[in-house]
């Protein structure tokens, strides 16, 4: 399997709390990171790695993730195919609702 790491302290360019937010701000950094739809397969193993020196919104990750979502039919996929154990408690909980959102009719109709 490919693995694509995606290593948020690059990103973090503030002294102290940092805070990465807005989907427009996640979708330069998928660009950045490359994390397109033709560079990603079913197969790719996103590793989204940082630390507890920075906030990531949730907005933030479904920007970032958006392209997972149109390769993945359903959030057990994309979840067999993401670690994010290295971000802090709350970074998780903020790309958890990423991804509902992600997977939401309301936010995405691909999701459905």
């Amino acid at each position: 399997m490919k693995q694509m790491i995606i290593d948020l302290k690059k990103l973090d360019n503030v002294s102290g709390l940092g805070l990465l937010s807005g989907r427009e701000n996640g979708i330069e950094a998928k660009n950045y990171y490359e994390a397109q739809k033709e560079n990603i397969t079913t197969e790719t193993v996103v590793v989204v790695t940082g630390d507890d020196s920075f906030v990531v919104s949730n907005s933030y990750f479904l920007g970032l993730l958006e392209d997972f979502f149109k390769i993945h039919p359903s959030k057990q996929s994309l979840m067999e195919h993401l670690d994010y154990s290295q971000l802090s408690p709350i970074n998780q909980k903020e790309l958890i609702r990423g991804i509902n959102r992600g997977y939401s009719s309301v936010i995405n109709a691909m999701a459905f």
